[in-house]
């Protein structure tokens, strides 16, 4: 996912991802706070190198330590590499396809 081998601290994290990531845990976070249910997104990632990458995420709402202020979502990733494959009849997955 070319993630940097160590995480910085005093970075925020969603400037630590690479760009084709940026919109799906922006729109995964900002669902789970604000509807209070999980969010479950899918969809493909073109990547510089003319491969494309199929991902499942999950995002999940909640409080830290009871404090209504503190606010955090746990998720979970997952993708997989691969060609391009253009096929007639193919569903469009260009864009997160939420569940």
């Amino acid at each position: 996912m070319e993630l940097p081998e160590k995480v910085n601290p005093s970075i925020p994290l969603i400037e630590q991802l690479p760009a084709r990531y940026v919109p799906v845990f922006t729109r995964g976070c900002i669902n789970a706070t604000l509807r209070g249910v999980p969010i479950r997104l899918r969809g493909i990632a073109d990547r510089e190198d003319s491969c494309q990458e199929l991902y499942r995420a999950a995002f999940i709402h909640s409080s830290l330590g009871g404090y209504r202020q503190r606010h955090f979502v746990l998720g979970g990733f997952n993708c997989l590499i691969g060609a391009v494959v253009d096929r007639p009849g193919n569903i469009d997955l260009s864009r997160d396809q939420s569940r």
